[in-house]
């Protein structure tokens, strides 16, 4: 299985920070990023990208992550061919 462009987001995300992130939350990022990359992959409950949009953008504020949502559409920009 190739690394999805999401999933490769978060990683950039997780790699460019200053202090070594809280595991749990890295890993629900990673989780998070996996299921809308299989999603996106798929076609299949394309309803549920909107809910792990969210839980992205909460999971980044609680890792102390300033402009969370900028960071995300930067990298996701980054990543789109």
């Amino acid at each position: 299985m190739t690394i999805g462009r999401h999933l490769e987001a978060a990683e950039t995300v997780l790699a460019t920070l200053e202090e070594e992130p809280n595991a749990v939350l890295a890993e629900n990022l990673r989780g998070l990023a996996r299921a809308w990359d299989i999603i996106e992959t798929t076609g299949e409950d394309l309803r549920a990208v909107s809910q792990i949009s969210g839980a992205i953008v909460r999971v980044l504020a609680e890792m102390s992550i300033n402009s969370v949502t900028d960071v995300w559409d930067q990298i996701s920009e980054q990543l789109t061919p």
